[in-house]
């Protein structure tokens, strides 16, 4: 899709200083989301508390890598790290998860981080990835999305970035920096590295807001299912 076509689904917010806002494509076809299991990768960082097992089970058709800590000593673990982190670490551990991949020498035409407490909807997440996948050479970056001062940034459960503005990150420096919370600290870091480019206006990024119905966080609750996911279970199992 052109830049010229995609500014047709253009949402105009006067607080977006540069980029665009753009809405997915109503229209997009149905499809299975494992028939694009090579055009993606979704790292999921995975507690101690948290079930590996569970989590590949509900989500066996996805591309995932599940990323441990580095005393995490389960066979489910697909990477581990070189450090422990806690609750008040997550902004160096996605540092690190990023930079890790920054490192492999392989890129997806989408990455996106995923919290083990991520509730997708599968068919609108397949349109959410053809949709990034096919438009993978053009800045693009998707999640719960909120304004700070650079610009904005994606809430923490999912968000997902295209090939092209992931090669941004990873060519950038990405100082712990900024703020302590982790979301934050990744949009402000790209929206950063963007910045000290110097693109052009139809080069900037395109900032996709999710559905918050199609993508919940912890919580499930629909006819003969109550699903709860995340560390308030943990504690009172």
């Amino acid at each position: 899709m052109s830049i010229e076509e995609l500014k047709t689904y253009e949402e105009f917010d006067k607080r977006l200083v540069s980029g665009r806002i753009i809405k997915l494509p109503e229209d997009l076809p149905d499809g299975r989301i494992i028939d694009l299991f090579d055009e993606y990768l979704f790292m999921v960082p995975m507690s101690k508390y948290e079930d590996i097992e569970f989590f590949k089970n509900f989500y066996s058709d996805l591309n995932t890598l599940i990323i441990c800590d580095v005393d995490d000593n389960r066979d489910e673990c697909d990477v581990n790290m070189e450090s422990s982190y806690n609750y008040y670490t997550l902004r160096e551990k996605t540092h690190d998860i990023f930079s890790k991949y920054c490192k492999f020498g392989k890129t997806h035409k989408l990455v996106a981080k995923m919290d083990f407490d991520a509730i997708i909807n599968k068919q609108y997440l397949y349109k959410v990835v053809k949709f990034m996948a096919d438009n993978s050479d053009k800045r693009m970056y998707y999640g719960n999305a909120f304004f700070e001062p650079t610009g904005i940034a994606m809430g923490g459960n999912f968000y997902a970035l295209t090939e092209a503005l992931l090669l941004d990150y990873c060519s950038c420096k990405t100082p712990l920096a900024y703020t302590q919370a982790e979301d934050l600290w990744f949009g402000r870091t790209i929206n950063t590295c963007v910045k000290s480019k110097n693109l052009t206006e139809d080069e900037q990024i395109n900032y996709i807001r999710n559905d918050g119905t199609k993508i919940l966080h912890k919580n499930y609750v629909s006819n003969g299912v109550k699903l709860k996911l995340g560390k308030e279970v943990a504690k009172t199992y």
